[in-house]
């Protein structure tokens, strides 16, 4: 497309005084334009991205083999960060948004995103009253549950019951390229602990510690096991 732009341009200023000739590749150039707008290469990649924000966190599933585009969380939304990102990437579709929990460093530009890009599907925990779970493309997900973006099939291990806020976050466990991940939100070292008695044989490859690194998560017994 770009190589096909400069061609274009370099034939109009060729055929400046050539008026037909020169109207000609000046619609070929708009057709070009308008078409690479409508044109999302966001199944480029193969990739996880963990975004380095300056508060919260956000990740984003981009597979093109799985025919699956999913971002959890959003981070606070300070400087449009993952707007941004979309916008710089040429993603104008999402699969899904999952909103582990109501908090303003998970959720903080989920509003921005769902008014900017379209977004398929919308994905909360079972005990969130945000602005984000009633609306018509939400769906609500505790323990035991399955998310299927594509071919990538995520099992929800938490909620299971009202908790706080952090500990009612969706916690994700899905395999990518072999590589098995657990995403886990803001849990407590009490709900880690929780879900390793009720799946004792889970393999992690690739663990997104809890709660930012705090120090009520992530236990040494959980690391062990």
């Amino acid at each position: 497309s770009i190589f096909v732009f400069y061609m274009l341009l370099l034939g109009i200023i060729f055929f400046y005084y050539k008026r037909n000739i020169r109207r000609q590749m000046i619609m070929l150039l708009l057709s070009l334009v308008f078409i690479n707008t409508l044109i999302s290469p966001k199944l480029l990649k193969n990739e996880v991205v963990f975004f380095d924000l300056n508060e919260g966190e956000s990740i984003l599933i981009n597979s093109k083999s799985e025919e699956c585009l999913a971002l959890i969380d959003t981070g606070t939304g300070e400087n449009d960060e993952i707007t941004n990102y979309f916008k710089r990437n040429g993603i104008k579709r999402l699969d899904y948004l999952i909103l582990t929990h109501n908090h303003n460093d998970h959720n903080g530009e989920a509003r921005k995103i769902i008014n900017e890009i379209n977004v398929n599907n919308i994905v909360v925990n079972a005990y969130d009253n945000s602005e984000f779970a009633n609306l018509n493309k939400t769906r609500k997900v505790k323990s035991n549950d399955i998310i299927n973006c594509g071919k990538i099939e995520m099992l929800v291990l938490n909620p299971n019951s009202n908790k706080n806020e952090n500990d009612n976050s969706i916690v994700l466990y899905g395999c990518y390229y072999n590589m098995k991940i657990f995403l886990s939100g803001d849990i407590s070292k009490r709900v880690e602990l929780d879900i390793m008695k009720k799946y004792p044989y889970l393999e992690i490859d690739i663990l997104k510690v809890s709660h930012h690194g705090s120090n009520g998560a992530t236990s040494k017994e959980f690391l062990e096991a």
